[in-house]
Formats: C-alpha cells, structure tokens, sequence
C-alpha cells in the first residue's frame, strides 16, 4: 500500500510539474491543462471515479491517449465493454484492479515475466481474408493480428495490425494497404506514440511491423517518462497469414 501512495504522490509531482518546467514547451491539440492532469488523477482514486471516467469517456479521450482519430470509435466502445466488465468485480478486485494500472511501470514487467497470475498477454489469430479473383482481376488477402494485456481478465490496452495485398499462384505480388493501430486503452496515465507504421513485400511475402513508445506523462508536450515499447508483427503468403507477433519491451 505504501508503495501504491509513492507512486500517486510521484505521478502528481510529475505531472503537476510540467507546467513549471514546460512551460515555454509548444504542445499539441490534444495536450492538456493543469487542472485536467490533476484529474486523470482523480480518475483511478476509487472504483466510483474510474467508473465516472469510462461512462465519460469519448473520442477526445482516446485522441489523448494515443489512439488515432480513425480508431477512436473503437476505442470508445472499448471502454464500453471494459465498463461492464469492471462493475462486475468485487470491491477488492475493483480495488486490485486499480493498483495495478496505477503503477503501469510494474504492470508491464510482471505482465511480461509472469510474476502474477491476474495478469497475461493475450495474442489472438484474427483473420485471413481471401478474395480470389478469375480472369484479369488480382486476387487479394488481408491479414491481421491483435495483442492485448490483461488484468484481473480485463483488457485494458489492445494493439493490431492489418495489411492487404495481391498474390498470384505462387507469391504474394503488391502491397495494397497496411496501418497498426492502439485500439483500445483504458489506462488514464499511459499514453502511446507509434514510432513505426510499415508494411513490406520481400521474397514473395508480406511482412507487416509497429511499434510504440508507452509512457507516463501527456502526449505533445515533450516531456513523459518513457517507460518502454511495444511491437506488432503480422507475416503472410498467398496462402494467408503464417504468422503474428506481440511482445513489450519494458524500459525500451
């Protein structure tokens, strides 16, 4: 408990103390003021206030999060569903719940290390969509895969990556789209910043990569205390997806 109160009293220092120390620091439209930073705060204080926050929680929220405005729907009707799933917690789960996304530095590690049976990885196949085309039309796939952590069964953050390309009989031809994505971020005090968003072709196959910085802090004001990243892989052929990756690396 006594470490718990040593992180709310740091991340208040920190994030008060932006305005102090950024102040001649341009931002963007999605930093926030003084006053709202102290509210993030208040947002995991007690299971009423995290309630509040996810039945109040918009597009601009998730914008603020990392998410891109394309997701942002999704974003929102995560939290929807992580709403409900929360409610459905005892109070002391609701309790533990808490502690852990208040300290997302410990989360990470002991998610990655398998410290804590309440919190796992979860990586799921998603599809392979196959349009096979006769005649002069080029036969298309899409490939896509999602990694998501998970605490107490909750998901509170979710990344995917999706990619679209032509094949002939033997190998895959042309890429035709990729994106990856945060599409799902529950955890007031963390934000992403994609730093890798490519999609390849290479010796008959398409390769497909992203990758953040996750961070304690607000994004657009230069200053956050980075504390690691995470990577998306998806690989297929003219067959379909062969393979999806999801790993975080804490620390960076």
């Amino acid at each position: 408990m006594k470490k718990y109160l040593r992180f709310i009293l740091f991340i208040t220092i920190f994030l008060l103390g932006i305005d102090v120390i950024g102040g001649a620091n341009s931002v963007d439209a999605y930093s926030i003021s003084k006053g709202d930073r102290v509210e993030i705060l208040n947002y995991i204080k007690s299971p009423e206030n995290y309630i509040e926050y996810l039945e109040k929680y918009d597009e601009d929220e998730a914008l603020r999060l990392g998410i891109e405005e394309n997701y942002a729907d999704e974003a929102v009707s995560g939290a929807k569903t992580t709403l409900e799933e929360f409610k459905k917690l005892s109070d002391k789960d609701q309790q533990l719940y808490l502690k852990y996304i208040s300290n997302p530095e410990n989360l990470i590690k002991d998610t990655i290390e398998g410290n804590d049976s309440n919190l796992e990885i979860v990586e799921e196949e998603d599809f392979s969509d196959n349009h096979p085309q006769n005649g002069l039309l080029a036969s298309y796939r899409t490939v896509k895969h999602t990694g998501s952590l998970k605490a107490l069964g909750i998901t509170w953050t979710k990344y995917a990556i999706e990619g679209k390309y032509e094949y002939n009989r033997s190998r895959v031809t042309k890429k035709l789209m990729h994106n990856a994505w945060v599409s799902w971020n529950v955890n007031p005090t963390v934000t992403n910043s994609r730093i890798r968003n490519t999609g390849y072709i290479s010796g008959g196959k398409y390769y497909g990569e992203g990758k953040w910085k996750y961070k304690i802090g607000v994004i657009g004001t230069g200053f956050g205390a980075q504390i690691g990243t995470v990577d998306i892989r998806v690989k297929g052929n003219r067959s379909g997806k062969m393979s999806g990756s999801f790993w975080t690396n804490p620390g960076g």
